[in-house]
C-alpha cells in the first residue's frame, strides 16, 4: 500500500511520471507488460496494477495518463 500512497500523493511511479518516454518505462519495470491497441498517435501499455497511456503528438511516445489499479495490488 506505500507504492499506492507514493503515487497518490507525488504522481509518479518509480521515478517515472507523465511526460516520460515509453522506453524509460520499459527500462525501469521491464519488458513484461501487455499492450493495447495501436492508434496512429495513442498507446496503451500495463505493467500488472500500473496502466499507462502514451501518445505521439512530437515524434516521441510520451506518458499522457497514468493510473494505478488498488485492486490488483491486494
Amino acid at each position: 500500500m506505500d507504492f499506492y500512497v507514493h503515487f497518490a500523493a507525488r504522481g509518479d511511479v518509480v521515478g517515472l511520471g507523465l511526460g516520460s518516454r515509453a522506453e524509460e518505462w520499459v527500462e525501469k519495470l521491464g519488458a513484461d507488460f501487455r499492450e493495447g491497441p495501436l492508434h496512429d498517435d495513442r498507446l496503451g501499455r500495463g505493467f500488472g496494477p500500473i496502466d499507462v497511456s502514451f501518445r505521439n503528438d512530437t515524434g516521441e511516445w510520451l506518458a499522457r495518463h497514468i493510473s494505478v489499479q488498488v485492486r490488483k495490488l491486494v
